[in-house]
């Protein structure tokens, strides 16, 4: 049978993705640390707790005309065999789409999102790509801080070591691994999940419970779609999430450099460490990447589910505003 269109266009879509995933032949050990027992239990006890009532499960949804086959899933390791060895996972759809590449644990001290980024990382995707580094920076992961333990002050800070300027190179090997990464796959979005210590809104100088990016006409319309869906859940106005839209991330940082170098559009998002629970926070971030993704159209409809929403929304009504100790 002649194939139509469509299934060329689909074929042809999954063989470009593959052709730019280095095939490794070593993996990755699941456990290396405390941290990383404690961040894999964590995401599959969320994902048990959530993820039952995902996509096309809720029963007041209208039920599609179509169900889209699951998406493809590939593993590669960057940097194997080294202290900085990291996997990097995709769900490739099988329909043609943009490519996201979300990063979590670029900081070692902000749990919440290599949680977030294992759970997204089980997502499958309606359209395009989605691709997973849930610990950008192993070292940091493993010792539970936010730079390289081994590495001095100015070098071991990940989110410091990306071009800053358009000739500047990457500094160390985790830099330069993610950036060859995002050099090879040339992704149309980046979500790098962070944590804060402080609620922005209430006038702290962290920027705890925000979305930081360069205002463009690509990028505004859905982080105000994005922010507007995670304040839905979110009752006390200190601690909705805000935009910081003007310096489109800190020097150094993979959300400022890929936006400088490539046109990608890239948002840091940022959770509160210091006062939140991580299961409340890790729930903000699957939320928001969530709606990024539906807006973007990588997901046809919402994956989180009723529970989850009811989860924040139960949490955030039971909050008490945020006090002068917990803004700055």
């Amino acid at each position: 049978m002649e194939k139509t269109q469509t299934q060329t266009q689909m074929q042809t879509h999954t063989q470009t993705v593959l052709s730019r995933v280095r095939v490794q032949s070593s993996g990755l050990p699941l456990v290396r640390s405390c941290l990383h027992t404690f961040a894999i239990v964590l995401a599959i006890s969320l994902a048990l707790f959530y993820q039952p009532t995902l996509i096309h499960a809720d029963p007041e949804a209208s039920a599609p005309t179509t169900q889209a086959a699951p998406a493809r899933q590939h593993t590669e390791v960057l940097l194997a065999g080294t202290r900085y060895e990291t996997q990097v996972l995709y769900q490739i759809a099988n329909d043609v789409g943009p490519t996201v590449f979300v990063l979590g644990g670029m900081h070692g001290d902000e749990p919440a999102g290599i949680a977030a980024a294992d759970i997204i990382a089980t997502w499958s995707v309606d359209h395009g790509t989605l691709v997973i580094v849930p610990r950008a920076h192993q070292p940091a992961v493993e010792a539970q801080r936010r730079r390289d333990p081994d590495k001095p002050k100015g070098d071991g800070d990940l989110n410091r070591n990306f071009p800053a300027q358009h000739n500047d190179t990457p500094l160390g090997e985790p830099a330069t691994a993610i950036w060859e990464l995002v050099t090879r796959l040339q992704p149309d979005w980046i979500i790098d999940l962070h944590e804060g210590y402080g609620y922005r809104a209430s006038g702290s100088k962290s920027v705890g419970n925000s979305l930081i990016y360069l205002s463009s006409p690509t990028i505004n319309p859905i982080a105000e779609a994005t922010v507007n869906a995670i304040n839905a859940t979110i009752h006390h106005d200190g601690r909705k999430f805000v935009h910081l839209r003007k310096s489109g991330g800190v020097k150094g940082g993979l959300v400022a450099a890929a936006r400088k170098r490539f046109g990608t559009n890239a948002v840091g998002v940022e959770t509160v460490s210091k006062f939140d629970p991580i299961e409340h926070r890790v729930g903000q971030q699957l939320v928001i990447v969530d709606a990024m993704l539906q807006q973007i159209g990588n997901l046809n409809r919402s994956v989180v589910s009723k529970a989850l929403l009811e989860k924040l929304n139960q949490f955030e009504q039971a909050a008490t505003p945020p006090t002068p100790v917990e803004t700055h």
